[in-house]
């Protein structure tokens, strides 16, 4: 027997049963047994490290908003320091990059974003309340 998100099969007896079947899109893959999407955010600042700087308490304070409404689950600069990670969730690509689009880092000109989308399929423990 194998078991994947919200399917389980039987091979032993030649047939299976799947919850929600008819959601299953073999184009997409597992994509849609996700209610959320997960999204690793790659930040590349555009602007001189100064001025980054000078903005960084007022960013730090807006990625709090994310953390309480629980889109963040965590974020940091990169080493060297030409850019930032996010790693976030929410329930599409627009409603993240609304949520990126108001960081005032984006709105002084200080960076760009790359949205990468990934199925969180294993994880710590800890993480279960997060990723649901």
């Amino acid at each position: 027997m194998c078991i994947y998100p919200a399917i389980t099969i039987n091979l032993s007896k030649e047939y299976f049963f799947a919850k929600d079947w008819d959601r299953i899109d073999y184009f997409s893959g597992i994509s849609n047994f996700f209610p959320m999407k997960y999204y690793i955010i790659l930040l590349k600042y555009m602007k001189p490290i100064e001025e980054i700087d000078r903005l960084l308490a007022e960013h730090r304070n807006y990625l709090d908003s994310g953390y309480q409404k629980g889109i963040l689950l965590m974020s940091g600069p990169l080493e060297p320091r030409e850019g930032g990670v996010l790693v976030a969730k929410s329930s599409g690509l627009e409603e993240i990059r609304e949520f990126c689009h108001q960081d005032p880092f984006y709105l002084n000109g200080c960076t760009d974003y790359h949205f990468i989308e990934f199925h969180p399929v294993k994880h710590r423990e800890e993480l279960k309340a997060w990723i649901g």
